[in-house]
Parts: structure tokens; C-alpha cells; sequence
């Protein structure tokens, strides 16, 4: 029985989705193929139609939160109020509730450090999408757009959501507060 295109892409999903979440919770030594697919609610067999190898479906998780293509906006919406939404959503996400997608650019940093080229190389395509997101949504502002400023927003967001899945959650609390502040004067200064 052949699958329609939409099936496809449906269950290509719930498999990346399903991946990103064990990866990032557990780390890539400590996720079968069995359980991805398990939680997927699909067969092994289904496995093998969308990826290779397990690295494969590793690399490609981690692109699948930031996709390379451009977001569009609407040419009527403040683009600085919308970038502070997503910062604001960014850093007040309940990454302990398991139904959320957690952003692998946090949890996985120091798992990618010790993987394959291909792996490192995902990570850092997922870290440039997410740059240029944020560049693009800077694009609206009436000064020219700072690299510097717009590196130093995102490695914010991701170190602080790292960090904060180490500490207490009133420290927690109070770290993400700090950079939210910080980063809406990055983006108020521009």
C-alpha cells in the first residue's frame, strides 16, 4: 500500500518530534531507535523509510526546532514587539513539562561538542537559522543591524536556558528575568 505524500511528511514529523524530545532529555547514547519509534506510535520498520542511521535522525532533529527558511511577518506588525515575544516565550517555557519541545540548542550543547562532524555541523546550521531570525526580525529597526549584538542575543537566550536546567528554580527564575531585561535593551537600542 503506498502512502500519500502528506502521510509521509506526518509521520517524518512525529518521528523528528519524538527524537528531538529523547535526545534532548536523555542524550544521544541513551535513546534507542525502538523508543524514538515508540513514542512516535510507529513501527522500527517505519524508521528506516525516513532515515539511515540514528546520527542522521540526531543531525536532523536538531534542525527540525529552527528551519532555515525566512518567517514571514507581516509588513504591518512591529517586528522589535515581536522579537521580544519570542524572547519572552523563549525563556518563560516550561522545558520540565515533557509535552514541550525543548530547544536543542540548549540541551544538547554539550552532547554535540562530542559528536560526529555531520552533527556538529547541524547544531551550528540550528544556531545560524536562529541568528538569522532574529536578524531578520532586527531588520524593521531604523539603525543598521548590529552582528555583534545580534550573536550576543542569542547566545543569551540558549546559555541561560542551558544553565537554568541546573540550578534551583528560584535562581532559575531570577536568571531568566536577568537576560530577558538585558536582551529587550539589546533590542531597544537598536
Amino acid at each position: 500500500m503506498r502512502y500519500s505524500k502528506d502521510h509521509k511528511t506526518e509521520s517524518r514529523n512525529k518521528i523528528l518530534s519524538s527524537a528531538l524530545k529523547l535526545f534532548s532529555h536523555k542524550g544521544f547514547d541513551n535513546v534507542s531507535i525502538d523508543e524514538i519509534m515508540v513514542d512516535a506510535g510507529l513501527t522500527r520498520g517505519a524508521f528506516y523509510a525516513h532515515f539511515k542511521t540514528k546520527q542522521v535522525l540526531y543531525s536532523e532533529a536538531i534542525l527540525y526546532t529552527f528551519p532555515s527558511e525566512k518567517q514571514k511577518i507581516s509588513s504591518t506588525i512591529d517586528r522589535k514587539t515581536y522579537l521580544k515575544k519570542l524572547v519572552s516565550d523563549y525563556l518563560q517555557v516550561d522545558y520540565s513539562n515533557p509535552d514541550v519541545l525543548p530547544c536543542p540548542l540548549a540541551y544538547l550543547v554539550t552532547d554535540v561538542a562530542n559528536r560526529e562532524p555531520e552533527v556538529r555541523s547541524a547544531y551550528a546550521g540550528s544556531f545560524e537559522s536562529l541568528n538569522l531570525k532574529i536578524m531578520h526580525l532586527m531588520s524593521g529597526s531604523d539603525t543598521d543591524i548590529n552582528e555583534e549584538t545580534i550573536l550576543a542575543i542569542t547566545s543569551m537566550m540558549i546559555g541561560s536556558v542551558a544553565i537554568s536546567r541546573t540550578i534551583p528554580d528560584a535562581d532559575k527564575a531570577k536568571l531568566l528575568n536577568a537576560c530577558r531585561k538585558v536582551v529587550f535593551r539589546l533590542i531597544n537600542a537598536q
